[in-house]
């Protein structure tokens, strides 16, 4: 899962990187009033910001109250600023009280302040630096002022007693890490004047369980909600018009999700692990939905996917195991590698006609499959499709397809009837491995070879027809368990003797018999049953009521009066 990957990859060379930014020379003071130290930011102006006595010391402690103006060598400073790493790990420091006349708290401002338990912003505050209250274990209360307009990322990183925040409106943006690891926040405001949330936002904020997002988001980051446990339901506003990758993983009590008309795009991983997902409503306005993007979300029992979604996307559903319903868009094109694996409630797909691949292992493990229809247009299944559906018991293969990929059957133990078209050049590794029900196969003139244990296990077989006026090439063990002496092998007239003299088919049955001509002949009253289409001598499928001629059913040549 590339997206998992760069999450982790992302989140560690943060943690690494922000603390060597922390180290930053903030001692230099130019006096000191009432146990706080000043810097001279503007003789001219009169300004002074405060800083810390020296580095790597802690020179306050207890409850602090900056002033809004000091006296110094008889002019009148202002104080505008607190300075990098002013208070940094003051860790006696309880409490303190920003005056309205400072407008900025620079980054890692409070680090490490483990025992600030307090803060209040006066109006006119606009900046909250990167960091600046980051390891403020004992912080429970920010009272913001509404002068704030922006808040800068990680800035209440691991500030684990922080229960509710609301945030001022007039802030633009949701800084990347602003609350991550806050585990004892519980509810947060976010106003509409934020267009995006940041990445990693509410990352681990386990306790987590009301989230107001208003009208004017315009984009979740990626990893905003990662691991948020008690999270249950949210509404997505329709400014909102992409959910990047890994936005709600793990939030396992996460019940539903509404997501507005405007989402044009889900990420991957969006929905990963969202164990008690129990429905998702997907807007028409959605045409790309990332890998994984509901991978083990084990309630979610039905999806109807957009028309405008053009690809299932790789492991999109892996692992629901509960989804009993599924509506595919007409206009899928492709069906990606593990799409619905282990999805053991599946009882039924119906693959729409544009589809032209169905992916490696995209079925695997559907233990409750009994039905699937594969349309004329697809041209390629990929390997072990279907492996391990133990109830599916009878495959159409279309015209379109050229190979049989390795597994593709495998273990498919119900199947008791397939029909291989006209094209396959080859029947792959293992396809048909232990499907046991099966008594009877019809192997078309186009096979040239068959793979190893290709029909390995399959014990009930009685019956093949082989069209192919050459004997297809067989590893040795293609029929291993096959009773071959006892099984008919039906072969063209013409290749009675090849087959006898062909290594593994030497061992069968043979019984030459005549292929050609018209083999069966059907009248158009019988034309609406739902298990056996019709397709012209292109393969391609005839949907109505067909013109009199010459068609194809079920692998045969059928007459239509």
């Amino acid at each position: 899962m590339k997206a998992t990957f760069l999450h982790n990859m992302k989140r560690y060379l943060l943690l690494f990187l922000l603390p060597l930014y922390a180290i930053v020379d903030s001692s230099a003071y130019d006096f000191e009033k009432d146990g706080i130290y000043y810097a001279i930011k503007s003789a001219d102006n009169l300004e002074v910001k405060v800083v810390s006595k020296a580095e790597f010391t802690t020179s306050y402690s207890g409850d602090v109250t900056i002033p809004e103006s000091v006296e110094h060598e008889g002019n009148t400073y202002r104080v505008t600023e607190i300075f990098i790493n002013a208070f940094s790990n003051c860790r006696d420091l309880t409490s303190v009280v920003v005056p309205g006349s400072v407008t900025q708290i620079g980054d890692y401002a409070f680090r490490n302040c483990r025992r600030l338990h307090s803060v209040t912003l006066s109006e006119g505050v606009t900046q909250i630096g990167d960091s600046a209250f980051v390891n403020c274990w004992n912080l429970k209360s920010v009272s913001f002022s509404d002068s704030v307009v922006k808040i800068g990322d990680y800035a209440f990183r691991n500030c684990s007693r922080l229960s509710s925040v609301v945030i001022p409106d007039g802030v633009g943006e949701i800084g990347e890490g602003l609350f991550y690891n806050c585990t004892g926040l519980i509810s947060v405001t976010i106003p509409g004047s934020v267009s995006q949330i940041g990445d990693y936002a509410f990352f681990d904020c386990d306790q987590l369980f009301s989230v107001m997002l208003s009208e004017g988001i315009t984009q979740i980051g990626d990893s905003v909600f990662i691991g948020c446990q008690s999270l249950e339901s949210l509404n997505i506003p329709g400014s909102v018009t992409q959910i990047d990758d890994c936005t709600f993983m793990n939030c396992s009590q996460l019940i539903s999700v509404t997501l507005s008309e405007g989402v044009t795009q889900i990420g991957d991983s969006a929905f990963v692990n969202c164990q008690s997902l129990e429905s998702v409503t997907i807007p028409v306005s959605v045409s790309q939905i990332g890998d994984y993007a509901f991978r083990n979300c084990g309630r979610l029992a039905s999806v109807a996917i957009p028309e405008g979604v053009t690809g299932i996307s790789e492991g999109l559903f892996y692992s629901c195991t509960e989804l009993t319903e599924i509506a595919l868009p007409n206009c899928i094109a492709e069906i990606g590698d593990y799409a619905f694996m282990d999805c053991q409630g599946l009882t039924s797909v119906m693959i729409p006609e544009d589809v032209v691949q169905i992916g490696d292992s995209a079925f695997v493990n559907c233990r409750r499959l009994e039905t699937v229809t594969i349309p004329g247009s697809v041209a390629k299944v990929g390997d072990y499709a279907f492996r391990n559906c133990i109830r599916l018991s009878s495959v159409i293969i279309p015209d379109g397809v050229s190979e049989i990929g390795e597994g593709l059957f495998y273990n498919c133990t119900a199947l008791n009837e397939v029909t291989l078209s006209g094209n396959v050049a080859r029947i792959g590794d293992y396809a048909f491995y232990e499907c046991w029900h099966l008594s009877s196969l019809t192997i078309p003139g186009s096979v040239s070879s068959i793979g190893q244990e290709a029909f390995s296990g399959c014990t009930g077989l009685t019956e093949i027809t082989c069209k192919a006026a050459v004997p297809p090439i067989c590893e040795a063990d293609c029929f291993l368990g096959v009773g071959q002496r006892d099984c008919k092998l039906y072969v063209p007239e013409v290749s009675v003797e090849a087959y006898r003299n062909a290594p593994v088919w030497q061992n069968f049955d043979i019984i030459a018999t005549d292929f050609s001509g018209i083999e069966e002949i059907r009248v158009d009253e019988e034309l609406d049953e739902p298990q056996s289409p019709l397709y012209d001598l292109q393969g391609r499928r005839v949907t109505g009521t067909p013109e009199r001629g010459l068609y194809i059913r079920n692998g045969k040549k059928v007459w239509i009066k």
